[in-house]
């Protein structure tokens, strides 16, 4: 199999013979979308979610619009460019939908060995596809360990046309607010600066995909389209919006680069728990689980160079509340999210099979904001931490049970269930049993706006609440804890899951996030559980309390940690 360098070193009359394909990054977790010219990518896929891509060409290349001049490659993540790597190539591992605007593969591309897994709806093209214009590929995906931007590049490459990186920053999205905001658009920075390194204009359009996207597309004469994957609504309807916005003529495709394991090539259908999806990714974690190939300074210019970026002006098209504040101790972009993976290794990791549900120890890897915006990919840091496997094996696998293979589950549920954020997707014996409990006297009833200034009378509760207002973050463990008794002190479980969810995503940085949705269902829905003895208000739903925290670690320690006189 050829390096990375050789392939990307052919000649010129081989890569003019070769098509060009279209690639999609991970989930849209913010309200973005992006794009890189050359090879253009968009949002993630928004076809229902609940049918399986059946049909896997290997190596599918893609010829492109003869009228069109680029391939844009649509920004999802936000990953820096990778360091040069050596190792030979054992496939880029990428995992495609492709829609019906696409048609079937044509080309095979087996040196690189691809894996394109395309959707059942799929439809042959109404005419046949032709080789590209002179302008290039437009792309939405990050540059640094993202399987979707390293294939637009290699089509871009093969096809001898510039590469173009887009992102489409929307108003709002979700209940953000200027803490996730600001977290995203510093990383973003950072990934225009890296690509202004490697000759790939990175062009910031204000505005819903729908409405800027298609236009940029025409505008520049883009002659494909690729984008990332994400199991959510939103993203899922932006796919939609912009795959009928687009020219006939130009190719559409989407890549899981968000999941190791794409998330419709894990499980054909929506698991019942970690048990039963556990054997699925271990087996297939070794074709998919691959080191990456660099991403290399792209030698064919695009005509139409990306504006300066006013930043401020950024800010200033922002509809956001601005009230809840940035957080000091985590620090936006690659650069800073690699920094604090390699402390993880270095100081956090020997503990964190013993101390990881311990508030109190400095155990966990404190990723989740930077893996959430795609600023550090969960496959590196998948790659660094089981190189320690000799000297840490219980920490690095009790790290890959919770990365992957419980990543994955949430992600999983998420797509297969579109019902992910109400009670209405929880199991038939939760419903019913919450149901029967619905109208169980409740000990406390608190309102949104106390249970949000963490006014309750329990202070594990209130300290984690201000935990999560102050620092944006909350102890994994203490998570259930606190999702829990808001279902216990509120009207109904409909209500605690709405309170529950907004809160979340209010103020965690690694909110509107597929483990968020599922940490809260698991927690008060028993989504991924199974029946408890049953007690009143839970019915069997799992039940913690203050007297099981107190058995497990130090509470007076964390609650004089976080007091409301700290709070925001």
């Amino acid at each position: 199999m050829r390096s990375w360098e050789r392939v990307a070193g052919q000649s010129r009359r081989e890569q003019a013979r070769r098509g060009t394909a279209v690639k999609s990054s991970s989930s849209l977790a913010m309200p973005v979308t992006g794009q890189h010219t050359g090879t253009l990518s968009a949002g993630p896929h928004g076809a229902g979610g609940k049918e399986q891509p059946s049909n896997c060409a290997r190596g599918a290349s893609y010829p492109l619009s003869p009228h069109r001049k680029g391939l844009i490659l649509d920004y999802g993540n936000q990953r820096r460019v990778s360091p040069s790597s050596e190792r030979a190539l054992h496939g880029i591992q990428c995992k495609m939908q492709l829609f019906p605007s696409l048609g079937q593969p044509q080309l095979a591309d087996t040196e690189w060995d691809l894996l394109l897994h395309t959707s059942p709806w799929t439809t042959p093209a109404p005419a046949p596809w032709c080789s590209p214009g002179p302008e290039g590929c437009l792309a939405a995906a990050t540059e640094r360990d993202n399987w979707a931007f390293l294939y637009a590049q290699r089509l871009a490459l093969k096809q001898e046309l510039p590469l173009h990186v887009c992102f489409c920053l929307v108003p709002k999205f979700l209940g953000a607010t200027i803490r996730h905001y600001r977290f995203m658009l510093r990383g973003l920075q950072e990934v225009a600066e890296e690509c202004a390194e490697l000759n790939i204009p990175f062009h910031l359009l204000l505005g819903y995909a729908k409405d800027v996207l298609p236009t940029f597309v025409v505008e520049h004469g883009v002659g494909g389209l690729v984008t990332d994957f994400s199991p959510l609504r939103l993203p899922r309807q932006w796919v939609e919006d912009v795959k009928e916005r687009l020219p006939e003529d130009v190719p559409f495709a989407q890549v899981d680069a968000h999941n190791i394991v794409p998330c419709w090539v894990a499980s054909p259908k929506q698991e019942y728990s970690a048990r039963t999806i556990r054997g699925k990714i271990h087996a297939q974690l070794p074709e998919f689980l691959t080191e990456f190939p660099p991403v290399v300074p792209h030698p064919h210019l695009p005509s139409c160079p990306a504006e300066p970026i006013a930043w401020e002006a950024c800010y200033s098209s922002l509809q956001v509340d601005h009230t809840v504040k940035e957080v000091e101790w985590a620090t936006p972009g690659t650069a800073a999210g690699m920094a604090v993976l390699k402390s993880f290794i270095a100081e956090r990791l020997k503990s964190f099979s013993t101390h990881r549900n311990d508030p109190n120890k400095a155990a966990l890897s404190n990723l989740s904001p930077w893996l959430h915006f795609g600023q550090v990919s969960t496959q590196r840091a998948i790659l660094e931490v089981q190189k320690q496997r000799r000297n840490y094996k219980d920490s690095v696998d009790a790290f890959v049970e919770e990365a992957v293979v419980r990543r994955e589950l949430a992600e999983n549920f998420c797509y297969y269930n579109e019902n992910y954020d109400s009670v209405q997707g929880a199991y038939d014996w939760a419903q019913t049993t919450l149901k029967l409990h619905a109208k169980d006297k409740r000990p406390y009833l608190y309102s949104l706006q106390e249970l949000e200034q963490g006014t309750t009378h329990d202070p594990l509760w209130n300290a984690a609440q201000l935990q999560m207002v102050q620092e944006g973050k909350m102890h994994g463990f203490l998570r259930m804890y606190w999702a829990k008794k808001i279902l216990e002190w509120t009207r109904s479980p409909e209500e605690a899951l709405q309170f529950a969810i907004y809160l979340n995503d209010r103020y965690e940085l690694d909110g509107r996030d597929p483990n968020g949705y599922v940490g809260c269902l698991w927690s008060i829905c028993g989504i991924h559980d199974q029946g408890w003895a049953e007690r009143p208000i839970f019915g069997k739903i799992r039940y913690m309390n203050y007297a099981g925290c107190k058995r497990k670690f130090d509470v007076d320690q964390f609650e004089r940690r976080y007091t409301p006189t700290h709070s925001q």
